[in-house]
């Protein structure tokens, strides 16, 4: 969401003090959810989560459900937000976790398997076979 989206919720839910209490709100949100957090529920989700930050210090959106590593690989190509070697990375390590050789992971993406082994990703890797 734009910058300007916080401090109009924040209009909304407290008036006058909006300008300190959106700041906390956004902070809150840059730290917990993140700024790349899809909003799914849009502005009234929004306004519901700096309600929520407001009156509990805290929020915890309906539609938790964790996003598969793929799942995030996808949103991240679609944005732009991946350099060249990052989405290789990323790319390589779940086409390896299905093979689990690197020989056939070269095959399939007709890359060398030194590439591929200096590709993969550990951490990444962990989450693609554990489904997080």
């Amino acid at each position: 969401m734009g910058s300007g989206v916080i401090p109009a919720a924040g209009r909304r839910v407290a008036g006058e003090e909006a300008e300190p209490l959106a700041r906390e709100a956004e902070e809150w949100i840059d730290r917990h959810l993140g700024r790349d957090y899809a909003w799914p529920g849009n502005f009234r989700e929004l306004e519901q989560c700096v309600r929520s930050i407001l009156n509990r210090r805290e929020y915890r959106p309906r539609s938790a459900a964790p996003r598969s590593p793929v799942g995030e690989l996808s949103d991240a190509v679609a944005s732009g937000r991946l350099s060249a070697d990052e989405l290789l990375r990323r790319y390589v390590t779940p086409v390896f976790a299905a093979t689990g050789n690197y020989q056939e992971t070269a095959r399939r993406l007709l890359l060398d398997r030194r590439t591929v082994q200096a590709k993969i990703d550990p951490e990444f890797l962990d989450r693609v076979r554990r489904g997080m």
